[in-house]
């Protein structure tokens, strides 16, 4: 099968977080959600729809998640996150893809769930940089997703795979470094899964359709 990469930036802060969770509710929700609708208010800016996610019924018996990726040792980005790739992909997965057969399953494989950070040094050399806005710190994630249908002595029939990255950055300009951190490393989450569902959802459609119910 065909292996995929995207930088496809979909969806916005908070809209595939409790998305999820609440069956795909667009509401923030608590103090923090008021506090940020009031911000887009007093901006002018209106808050993002809530993606469409996939949904699948397949022609097997059980569906089975194998998260087969873990984060590395020491402090990383993901633990910053509310809601974290692997684990809106799982409540995905419980929650949009149903078994609709008698025989076979079907294997949600996650690859790899990880987002990264780094410092970025500042630009010196033109004297207009210091009156420029400036990253601090680059994010990037990276989201690998594998679907596998298997019969009943568990030989794999068919499968196909996702992937998708993507980056942003946090600018020398926040007013809270720990708030605009989690909001930036939390719309990352958003869009990698967004624009990794999305391309799993065409190659499942094209090479998986027999599958499809």
């Amino acid at each position: 099968m065909r292996r995929l990469d995207s930088g496809t930036a979909i969806g916005r802060r908070a809209a595939l977080t409790v998305a999820l969770a609440l069956s795909l509710a667009a509401c923030t929700g608590g103090p923090r959600g008021e506090r940020e609708v009031a911000e887009r208010a007093e901006r002018g800016v209106r808050p993002p729809p809530a993606p469409v996610l996939p949904q699948f019924d397949l022609a097997v018996a059980e569906i089975k998640i194998v998260p087969a990726y873990a984060p590395g040792p020491g402090a990383t980005a993901e633990q910053a996150v509310p809601f974290a790739p692997s684990a809106a992909l799982e409540t995905w997965a419980k929650t949009h893809v149903q078994a609709k057969g008698r025989q076979g399953q079907a294997w949600i494989v996650i690859r790899d769930a990880s987002i990264g950070a780094k410092k970025m040094p500042p630009r010196t050399r033109d004297p207009r940089d210091w009156f420029r806005r400036q990253p601090v710190e680059r994010y990037h994630a990276v989201l690998e997703l594998e679907l596998q249908i298997k019969d009943d002595s568990g030989r794999t029939r068919a499968q196909t795979v996702a992937r998708a990255t993507h980056a942003r950055f946090l600018m020398d300009d926040f007013r809270d470094y720990q708030r605009e951190r989690t909001t930036q490393l939390q719309a990352l989450s958003d869009e990698i899964i967004a624009a990794a569902l999305k391309r799993l959802e065409g190659e499942v459609r094209t090479n998986l359709a027999q599958w499809v119910r």
